[in-house]
């Protein structure tokens, strides 16, 4: 059965087939009253919207392959160039020998003023000159001393007395901060001249004068000099006697000590 409606200048045609009438005249009673009340048509039921897709997860970013750094090659040092033995003897041992300055001997030279008692029984004045070789820590040296003339009187004659030895001695000369420190022991040897005076006739003689020297001397260098002072004792092994008419003019004490200044050239 076919239905054709016109409604506000719009037609619309249906078609229902059905094999009961029954089912016809409903059909058409539903049509009916959907045309003239549109609004009891049953609503649509919406279609649900499709569900969205699951995204799919995110790959965990791959760790980039890590590359071992190459192996650092160890440099291979070069072989010394040969040179003539002449040549690189004389370096190498001095290179191999650090303390081989230390070893070394420099010229050392000194002179002193200092005073006496004992050789000639009476204070005189003295003078000194050493010469030597010195090392960091040792000296030696070669002295020579002469001792200012003096005078004594006795009952019968006038005694004019001098001096001059020379002697050789080795020191220990270690450091004590600024200051130089010396312990020195060695060997002394001259003659004593002694002139009578007052007597007839008048006499000269001349006597041996040999013993052992100890000494402590301690100094600072200032510029290019080392200043010191020091102390010396003379011990006497044989000495000339004087006897005047059985008076005994000249006999040494057994121990001379000695005052010493000096300044000093030439130490390490």
């Amino acid at each position: 059965m076919t239905l054709t409606t016109t409604y506000a200048g719009r037609s619309d045609a249906r078609t229902v087939t059905s094999p009961s009438c029954g089912s016809l005249e409903e059909a058409t009673a539903l049509l009916l009253a959907i045309a003239l009340e549109p609004r009891l048509a049953p609503a649509e039921t919406p279609k649900p919207a499709p569900e969205p897709e699951p995204e799919p997860e995110p790959e965990p970013p791959q760790q980039p392959a890590r590359v071992e750094p190459p192996a650092r090659a160890t440099p291979r040092s070069p072989s010394p160039p040969s040179l003539p033995p002449a040549v690189t003897a004389e370096p190498r041992a001095a290179a191999a020998s650090p303390g081989r300055r230390e070893r070394r001997l420099k010229p050392s030279v000194a002179a002193a003023v200092g005073a006496e008692w004992g050789q000639i029984r009476q204070p005189t004045v003295a003078v000194r000159l050493d010469v030597g070789l010195a090392a960091e820590r040792w000296r030696i040296d070669a002295q020579g001393r002469y001792f200012a003339p003096r005078r004594r009187e006795a009952a019968a004659a006038v005694l004019l007395m001098q001096a001059g030895t020379a002697g050789v001695r080795g020191c220990w000369t270690p450091s004590l901060g600024p200051w130089r420190l010396a312990g020195c022991a060695g060997a002394e040897g001259g003659a004593l001249r002694l002139d009578t005076r007052a007597l007839s006739p008048a006499e000269q003689r001349v006597g041996p004068l040999v013993g052992a020297t100890t000494a402590f001397e301690v100094g600072r260098r200032v510029g290019g000099v080392e200043l010191w002072a020091g102390v010396e004792a003379f011990a006497r092994l044989w000495a000339t006697r004087v006897q005047v008419q059985g008076d005994p003019l000249l006999v040494p004490w057994p121990v001379s000590p000695r005052l010493w200044l000096g300044a000093r050239l030439g130490r390490p």
